[in-house]
């Protein structure tokens, strides 16, 4: 059984050359991966029995351990390692259409659903999606096609209804906070006659859940030779910084940042923990030549399934184009 990462890593790097590998070699189906036939392949709508299928999907991977379905391969059944290709028509628009039914088929809806096109021939449109379900934080979630209304779980090669003492342990788990990190960028003319622009990153956590998110804490790893530099100051009776230590690559330093205590995250609300600075010229952000931000990251709080090496890479562009939304060019440079 392969990593759900390194799963869906190597179905980015290879594409189409992956699925021919599984066909040839009869890929098994897990606990990570399921094959899916369209019902009707030379259609670009669901029909009823698609729609079950991925009803099932959302519900059962997010309810375990995430997973991938690949929507154009066909396995026949258990037992069977005989694997065929059935490449999906208009196949851009097939994958439209699951995006638009994440939030139908399954409640409450599954936050991170990637849908994701290999193309067998891009030029007539055909081919098949992967459909990447992550394992949720907010389960347990409802299949919600018409004729099912259950509660579903992988289970090695398939997904089955979820046990009544497992969903009374699930909805318990309800209370827990559900974190993710987020950015923004800002700037704003300092009044100088430098003819530079000061600018912000602000990185930090936002509660998605129900419950408080105590304890957050947030460790952040980055290059500190990029323009964008720790403002080791922000905050200081809100924010404590640990001394910055070397990382497992030259140049990479790591920085925990921890609340004080007492302080708490509540549902649907954020906290900036991270703020970088820099100066700029304002042809930069005009022309959005900014060099891009990447870093990784590792999120605890208590009662939240904590997150180790996650990765976060911001773009030149995206940070010049909040920027711009932000800054009132109408102000003399």
């Amino acid at each position: 059984m392969i990593n759900i990462d390194q799963l869906l890593a190597e179905i980015n790097s290879k594409g189409k050359l992956l699925i021919k590998e599984w066909i040839d070699q009869g890929y098994r189906e897990d606990l990570h991966l399921d094959f899916k036939c369209k019902s009707s392949p030379s259609t670009p709508a669901p029909n009823d029995f698609d729609r079950k299928n991925y009803s099932k999907a959302l519900s059962g991977f997010s309810n375990s351990d995430g997973g991938i379905l690949v929507w154009g391969v066909e396995a026949p059944g258990s037992g069977n390692s005989q694997r065929y290709r059935r490449p999906i028509k208009h196949v851009r628009a097939f994958a439209e259409h699951l995006d638009s039914l994440v939030s139908r088929l399954v409640n409450p809806s599954v936050q991170g659903v990637i849908n994701t096109v290999i193309f067998e021939n891009k030029n007539q449109d055909t081919g098949y999606v992967v459909s990447y379900i992550p394992r949720s934080s907010r389960a347990p979630h409802r299949a919600e096609a018409d004729g099912l209304k259950h509660y579903y779980k992988r289970y090695g090669d398939s997904f089955k209804p979820i046990e009544h003492y497992e969903l009374e342990y699930m909805f318990g788990l309800r209370s827990a906070p559900d974190l993710g990190v987020f950015w923004g960028a800002e700037g704003f003319n300092d009044g100088s006659n430098s003819g530079n622009i000061r600018c912000f990153i602000n990185i930090g956590i936002t509660n998605y859940g129900r419950e408080i998110a105590k304890y957050p804490c947030l460790r952040l790893r980055f290059d500190k030779t990029t323009i964008y530099k720790h403002d080791v100051n922000y905050e200081p009776s809100l924010i404590y910084y640990s001394t910055p230590t070397r990382g497992s690559k030259n140049n990479i330093v790591v920085v925990t940042a921890r609340v004080t205590p007492g302080l708490v995250i509540y549902p649907e609300d954020h906290m900036i923990f991270f703020v970088f600075n820099f100066d700029t010229p304002l042809s930069s952000i005009l022309t959005n030549t900014l060099p891009s931000f990447n870093l990784s990251y590792d999120l605890f709080s208590q009662h939240f399934k904590s997150l180790f090496g996650q990765t976060l890479k911001i773009s030149g562009k995206k940070i010049c184009e909040n920027i711009k939304r932000k800054l009132d060019l109408s102000v003399s440079i």
